[in-house]
């Protein structure tokens, strides 16, 4: 009996510890997830895991490497000691990757390693004298971002529940990698299309063709003088909504032209510049046969066009 109940309190230890480590690792999800949704530097995010995860976790060194054009290694974040108590980023601020990481990089999924390694086999340090180190790539949308890192101290190992997580975990990085790259290529593409409006508007006011504006999401759309003028109106005498503008063009070019601006505005194509001929009603009953061109310059969060600029010349 005595035995059995030995047996029974080593059980319950072990149990006890396999959810305070599980407990562990779900916080250090947790806080990680928290950091990705309120930052927006890349640099600085990779940084904050990288600390979070050895404070959380306790792992003895975390490290993250990102990856630059032709697959070499643009940056590399790190938290931790070695096992002679000094800090990582002391021994490794640059270098490439090495065969470890390098074949980590080439096949999905995690990668482990136990017990005393050289530096030719772990992307941190010169040797481990520990529990192993844990690494996975970092992918998202088939691009692969960089390498993910970890070390336990001593006779600590990776359970497959903790392999799951951390798998989970690097999604969760990769997803967010992706998003501040997205958005850092969105406000330069907006940014550029801001600046082609620009030229577009000296253009328009030094040969006195018609420029128009349009807020997408109030549905107003601004007019120049000479666009009205053009049209035999008197400055500010034309209407301004999105519909008084659709009733002037022709019957006949009504659909082709709103296809077009519908494709324009969704995004779905990349289109941000548009060309087009058609027709608009003058004041004097005549149709002027108009060649138009016009810019997306901004894009809301779910890629819709929020405001457009164009010029409209005669075409005859």
């Amino acid at each position: 009996e005595i035995q059995a109940v030995g047996r029974d309190l080593t059980s319950l230890k072990r149990t006890e510890e396999e959810l305070r480590q599980l407990n562990s690792i779900l916080r250090s999800v947790r806080g990680v997830n928290r950091l990705i949704s309120r930052h927006h530097d890349g640099e600085k995010l990779i940084q904050e895991i990288c600390a979070h995860l050895v404070e959380t976790r306790g792992y003895r060194n975390t490290w993250i490497g990102i990856l630059g054009k032709g697959g070499t290694l643009l940056s590399a974040s790190e938290a931790g000691i070695d096992p002679e108590g000094r800090l990582v980023s002391e021994r490794r601020k640059h270098g490439m990757l090495n065969e470890w990481g390098l074949s980590a990089l080439k096949k999905p999924g995690v990668h482990l390693k136990r017990g005393r390694m050289t530096l030719t086999e772990s992307p941190l340090l010169d040797r481990y004298e520990e529990g192993g180190i844990m690494t996975i790539r970092l992918e998202y949308a088939k691009k692969i971002y960089g390498l993910l890192s970890v070390s336990l101290p001593g006779d600590a190992h990776f359970d497959p529940e903790e392999q799951t997580l951390f798998s989970e975990l690097a999604e969760d990085i990769s997803f967010a990698l992706h998003a501040i790259e997205t958005e850092r290529d969105r406000q330069k593409k907006a940014a550029t299309l801001e600046e082609k409006a620009r030229q577009l508007e000296l253009l328009v006011l030094e040969h006195s063709s018609g420029l128009w504006e349009w807020d997408v999401n109030e549905g107003r759309v601004v007019m120049n003088s000479a666009y009205e003028t053009m049209l035999g109106y008197s400055p500010g005498e034309m209407g301004q909504s999105l519909e008084d503008w659709k009733r002037q063009i022709h019957p006949d070019d009504q659909a082709g032209v709103i296809e077009m601006l519908r494709k324009v505005l969704s995004g779905t194509n990349n289109e941000d510049i548009y060309k087009i001929e058609f027709r608009m009603l003058k004041k004097e009953g005549t149709w002027l046969p108009l060649r138009g061109r016009g810019f997306v310059v901004r894009r809301d969060k779910n890629g819709r066009a929020a405001k457009m600029v164009g010029i409209h010349t005669p075409a005859g």
